[in-house]
């Protein structure tokens, strides 16, 4: 009951408008309650399964009334009702519920797969984001202490110790920086309505720099194995598969007779006679072929089944080769980057006249290019772990 309230609480903090998200994990759990199309693919799913439970009962009883005017006027008028119910043969109900029951394991199949895929698409979107916020940091910290430094040139002119050229310099490097500065908060501001549009439509905020860790096996067959167990496509394909078969049994249980019972009376010249009603249905052309075409669709999903199989262990085995590459790379940026800063050491020796204008510049470009380069990497480090375990949401 604790846990209820709890998450009752939670669904309600996340669907206020003017509430700012701040980590990828309250993210995604308030896109799965608020999607759309997650919705809508849930009701047509309850509908489906409605309309998979239709047919399972009996055919409506029928009744047959004839009225027959004798002519010449001494032959008599002539009555005939049939009150009748026709029955298949009683395997084919039996298959039918299978069927049904199959058929809606299908539909709930079809409801986690399209989730996997849109908390996928949500979960890439951002780590998409959190790069951008990190770059927003960065920038912010860039734009003080160029601030700073034309402060400082411009003072130093005032004094006659610096140069307009060296002013302009400091100007036209501030003037990029904005300009990257404003491109950013244009792609953070994106970014913000695709997670609002994948909310449906509820305002979100990802203003978060901390990305989601996902642990990944060491062993590449380990992670094809828990793809193959939670890929939605593959277990849809399966679930088809066993539809399948069940239509066979199906069509084969239909090729059976059919039957009809029920109850018979005529009136003729007075007299009367009341009787059974029997009758039966002997399937030689209606069904013909379904067996076989049933058997050929079951072959068919077979093959395209072992050619996915093929395809996403090529795709895996791409994304995991990636991910190791990637992971070396990134721990040689952390070692660099965590240790020290560049910036320190430049804006000392610009001070101490060590190096010159342009050396500082270019010097500062250089660390700033790389570091870029380095948030680049983690962030490409995340997405491809997100492929690799898409399937596990």
């Amino acid at each position: 009951m604790k846990n209820t309230i709890i998450l009752s609480l939670t669904l309600f903090c996340f669907q206020g408008n003017s509430f700012a998200q701040q980590t990828i994990e309250a993210i995604l759990m308030s896109i799965e309650t608020n999607n759309l199309k997650l919705q809508t693919v849930k009701k047509t799913g309850e509908a489906q399964m409605i309309q998979n439970s239709t047919g399972l009962t009996l055919e409506n009883p029928q009744v047959n009334f004839d009225y027959m005017i004798g002519s010449p006027v001494t032959a008599g008028n002539q009555s005939d009702v049939v009150v009748s119910q026709s029955f298949d043969f009683p395997s084919v109900y039996a298959n039918k519920k299978e069927l049904a029951s199959e058929k809606n394991k299908l539909s709930d199949l079809n409801y986690q797969a399209r989730r996997q895929q849109i908390l996928f698409e949500a979960k890439s979107l951002c780590i998409e984001q959190v790069y951008q916020n990190k770059l927003a940091n960065q920038y912010s910290q860039r734009k003080k202490s160029m601030d700073q430094l034309i402060s400082n040139y411009q003072k130093k002119m005032e004094k006659g110790e610096s140069t307009i050229i060296e002013v302009n310099k400091a100007q036209l490097q501030l003037i990029e920086l904005n300009k990257e500065m404003e491109l950013n908060k244009l792609v953070i501001s994106q970014n913000n309505e695709k997670l609002t549009a994948l909310n449906g439509g509820n305002s979100i905020k990802l203003a978060d720099t901390i990305y989601h860790i996902s642990q990944i096996s060491p062993s590449f067959d380990e992670v094809y194995n828990l793809a193959i167990l939670n890929d939605p496509y593959l277990k849809m394909t399966d679930q088809d598969i066993t539809i399948s078969m069940k239509q066979i049994e199906l069509s084969k249980s239909m090729t059976l007779p059919k039957f009809e019972f029920g109850y018979h009376y005529q009136g003729i010249l007075g007299q009367r006679f009341n009787g059974a009603h029997f009758a039966m249905t002997i399937p030689l052309w209606e069904h013909k072929n379904t067996i076989k075409a049933a058997q050929a669709s079951s072959e068919t999903l077979d093959i395209e089944k072992q050619a996915y199989l093929n395809e996403l262990h090529l795709q895996l085995k791409n994304d995991y080769e990636k991910y190791v590459t990637l992971k070396k790379t990134l721990e040689q940026y952390q070692e660099v980057f965590t240790t020290f800063s560049n910036t320190s050491f430049l804006s000392k020796a610009l001070n101490l006249g060590e190096i010159s204008t342009i050396e500082y510049f270019y010097e500062l470009s250089y660390y700033y290019a790389n570091y870029n380069n380095y948030l680049s990497t983690e962030k490409e480090y995340h997405l491809v772990i997100n492929d690799l375990m898409r399937f596990n949401f």
